[in-house]
């Protein structure tokens, strides 16, 4: 009696924490909206979006006011005299020409925001593959706890027939005692295996950006992903679509512009300026009484201004942007090279990951069918316990590799969508 209520309180507290029905699609939304990462890169787009502007670029002018009042007093032993001068004024300054610089600036703004959308696009495939592992491992941890009931309740039917065969005298203390250790070692491997989901629960609450204590009941299904490649599609693909390479690309781009912004400094520039200006001079002597002076002045003129010389530094300038190109193509040309390998062993593994979910379901098959033929045997006393302990033990392997072989054949998949850049749009 004492172990059917621990099983029951085990099995409430697995039912339990599981409630609102979720799918793939629902916990990925979720994560998209909720995770902490993609909120932040969120954010950080916004903030480049603010700054792509032409204002930003410096293609607008500038508009200062400014103001004072002074006071002082002066007394030279002949007169005092008390003095208070308010002047204001308001300044235009508008930069009309710089060596294209403001629209080298502008494309550079717009390349920055672009790539700040692809960083965004990376941290959400990020997410979202977290997100599919996350899920299918919970899957995988259910299916498990599946497994191991089934192993506990053969167990507990073992234990259970032989403990009243003992109590009629008909077994011995010796088998007695070995069906109750197996029938702990499986209520022991269920407690554990409930523990399992629950803790791989909490990991994909955490990456949906959801508190641990919500209670969610998995409704997608843990099955195999059938799909037929081939590597220069792929390859093709990738080149197009992958959003590291994507922003790789973007990289070079501005590192192009770099080189166009160090050569805008072997133009003149040239600046408007004007501006207006009021003075209010009181002086309040001892002597001769106050004398008030004002005056409003206006000012416009054009400023050209080329250097003529700068100890080089134009020059090497042009020649640093130049080596950062280069050192770009580089960059590009080693993680074009990285992916394409990365791809082909996806692909390989994929497949071989087909193969190994082929032999675990034929593999299974046999043992369910070695499972049911052993226990009526057991039952009908064909085979003791023991041989029938060891087949228990084979098709809790067998069933457990089989589910282990669908999860691996989900992530070589997930992993091929990712490198192709599938995962958003999918």
């Amino acid at each position: 009696m004492k172990y059917k209520i621990l099983i029951l309180v085990s099995f409430l507290s697995v039912g339990l924490f599981a409630q609102t029905p979720l799918s793939l699609e629902e916990a990925i939304a979720k994560g998209l909206k909720n995770n902490y990462s993609v909120l932040s890169i969120n954010k950080q787009q916004n903030v480049s979006e603010l700054n792509n502007s032409w204002g930003k670029a410096g293609a607008l002018p500038t508009l200062d006011l400014r103001g004072g009042y002074k006071y002082s007093m002066d007394d030279d032993k002949v007169e005092k005299v008390n003095t208070g001068s308010l002047t204001a004024g308001i300044d235009l300054n508008w930069v009309l020409f710089s060596g294209f610089s403001i629209r080298i600036n502008k494309n550079k703004l717009d390349a920055l925001n672009e790539l700040s959308k692809g960083n965004a696009a990376v941290v959400m495939e990020n997410t979202i593959q977290s997100i599919i592992v996350a899920y299918y491992r919970s899957l995988l941890e259910q299916e498990k706890l599946n497994v191991s009931k089934k192993l506990f309740n053969l167990s507990k039917d073992r234990y259970e027939k032989i403990e009243l065969q003992k109590e009629l005298g008909s077994t011995g203390t010796y088998e007695h005692l070995q069906s109750k250790n197996s029938f702990l070692q499986d209520k022991s491997n269920m407690l554990l295996q409930s523990a399992a989901l629950n803790n791989s629960l909490r990991e994909l609450n955490l990456l949906m950006g959801e508190q641990s204590e919500v209670q969610y009941t998995l409704v997608s299904k843990l099955k195999p992903v059938y799909n037929v490649y081939q590597l220069s599609v792929l390859l093709d693909k990738m080149m197009s679509s992958n959003n590291v390479l994507k922003n790789q690309y973007l990289s070079l781009k501005m590192n192009e512009m770099d080189i166009q912004m160090a050569k805008s400094a072997y133009y003149p520039r040239l600046s408007l300026t004007s501006g207006a200006s009021y003075l209010d001079n009181k002086n309040d002597y001892e002597n001769r009484g106050v004398i008030d002076y004002e005056r409003t002045s206006l000012s416009a003129g054009l400023n050209l201004t080329y250097r003529l010389f700068d100890g080089g530094n134009k020059r090497r300038a042009v020649k640093i942007a130049k080596l950062q190109k280069d050192i770009g193509n580089i960059e590009k040309d080693e993680m074009e090279f990285k992916l394409s390998n990365q791809l082909a062993s996806a692909l390989e593994m994929y497949n071989v990951r087909k193969e190994m979910y082929v032999l675990a379901e034929e593999n299974l098959k046999a043992a369910e069918l070695n499972l049911s033929i052993s226990k009526e045997k057991y039952k009908t006393g064909a085979i003791n316990s023991f041989n029938y302990r060891d087949i228990q033990i084979l098709y809790m392997n067998v069933a457990i590799a089989r589910l282990n072989s669908i999860y691996n054949l989900i992530n070589a998949n997930t992993t091929l969508i990712k490198l192709t850049g599938g995962l958003i749009g999918e």
